[in-house]
């Protein structure tokens, strides 16, 4: 089992002690390899963001969703998924108090297909659903849940590297590449 590392999450608030190697070449030839090189290892030094507290709602987000809004969420994509035939889910059964959006985004999605399976609701319209048309429909709607998380933390994620500043050769790393190789095209 690998380990993942606070230190390559750029979200990632938790302290590490993860040191990264980045090996430079001082031959000339070398000069694009070692500064991309150092364009990667750059973000490793800076400090993780500090905790504001919590999250600002976002409806786009699951990762900010109250249990009410996961509730909501998950009634929304049943009934939308499931059509005029009714979703034959109960979400008492399938969301207990406490469980939230990204506690289902941990759980695989056989998983969570099985626990939709087992909350079972009697539907109004008279359709009787198959187990293959729940599996189905849970998988669907597992599915929008994943690219909704995935999507916010790509957007997240694309935010924080937007708003680092331009690495700045000298304080990172001493002389500039120029003061040590004069005849050096960058």
């Amino acid at each position: 089992m690998r380990l993942k590392q606070p230190i390559f999450d750029i979200e990632s608030r938790r302290p590490s002690r993860t040191v990264v190697i980045a090996h430079v070449s001082p031959h000339i030839q070398d000069c694009a390899h070692s500064t991309s090189t150092l364009g990667y290892a750059a973000p490793f030094k800076t400090a993780p963001p500090k905790p504001k507290g919590a999250a600002k709602f976002d409806e786009t987000d699951p990762r900010t969703w109250s249990h009410a809004d996961t509730r909501k969420w998950f009634g929304e994509q049943f009934t939308e998924v499931a059509g005029e035939r009714g979703a034959p889910v109960d979400l008492d059964a399938l969301l207990p108090q406490g469980m939230l959006a990204t506690h289902f985004g941990k759980v695989p999605t056989a998983e969570f297909v099985n626990r939709v399976v087992a909350a079972p609701k009697e539907v109004k319209s008279g359709h009787v659903w198959t187990t293959d048309e729940i599996k189905e429909l849970a998988a669907t709607v597992a599915g929008r849940l994943w690219h909704l998380l995935m999507t916010a933390k790509t957007r997240k994620r694309n935010a924080v590297m937007k708003s680092r500043n331009a690495l700045d050769e000298d304080s990172h790393y001493g002389e500039s590449l120029l003061m040590l190789y004069p005849g050096i095209m960058v």
